[in-house]
């Protein structure tokens, strides 16, 4: 019983990644249960076994871009010793790089077709971005304690402009069809978010 579960996971896991694929490589236009069935190697009828329609494949692909943000959000907080600034600097690069290691992550998000008429859809995705945000003003809390962080600041909101660093870079790169830099723009971007968070030593703000 342990085995199947193990190799149905395994072949769900092969379907949501290559659900992602085809979107990264054609669009959504080129999604279809044919088409995911032929890249996994398998019938579509075997696909069924695993998800009903289109739009469920669309759904395990969110959840693997939910997966795979949480563990990001994990990997920045290591080791766990780190002052909030190191976290913030970490979580940041490494969210730009999850972005454009998969051209398919800012097209669902971004994709009018995904959202439009699935309520629970736009629901996940806005729990993904509550989560992340949450996760920040976490971070944000801790350098205020620390006194690396202004006193002075409104968590949440601090961390709505952390997020508004990604957004434009995650934004321009899909327009441009990944040929803008992203880390150009991170190297940027980021000492001006110091500038405006960041304490001034010698004061608690």
């Amino acid at each position: 019983m342990r085995a199947s579960k193990q190799r149905t996971e395994i072949r769900q896991e092969q379907i949501a990644q290559s659900t992602l694929d085809i979107i990264a490589e054609q669009g959504m236009p080129a999604l279809s249960v044919a088409a995911v069935a032929q890249r996994v190697g398998i019938v579509p009828s075997g696909l069924y076994r695993h998800y009903r329609d289109k739009e469920a494949l669309i759904d395990a692909a969110l959840d693997a871009i939910a997966s795979r943000h949480t563990a990001g959000l994990k990997a920045a907080d290591q080791p766990p010793n780190r002052d909030a600034v190191d976290r913030l600097e970490r979580l940041f690069i490494d969210h730009l790089e999850m972005i454009t290691a998969s051209v398919a992550i800012p097209r669902i998000v971004f994709s009018r077709d995904i959202h439009a008429g699935h309520h629970g859809r736009r629901a996940k995705l806005l729990k993904i971005v509550n989560g992340f945000l949450d996760h920040i003003a976490a971070i944000i809390v801790q350098g205020q304690r620390e006194g690396c962080l202004r006193r002075d600041m409104e968590p949440a909101a601090a961390a709505r402009l952390f997020f508004g660093l990604i957004q434009p870079a995650a934004f321009l790169w899909n327009l441009s069809d990944g040929m803008m830099d992203v880390k150009t723009q991170a190297k940027a971007a980021w000492p001006l978010f110091l500038r405006a968070t960041k304490a001034e030593k010698g004061t608690t703000r």
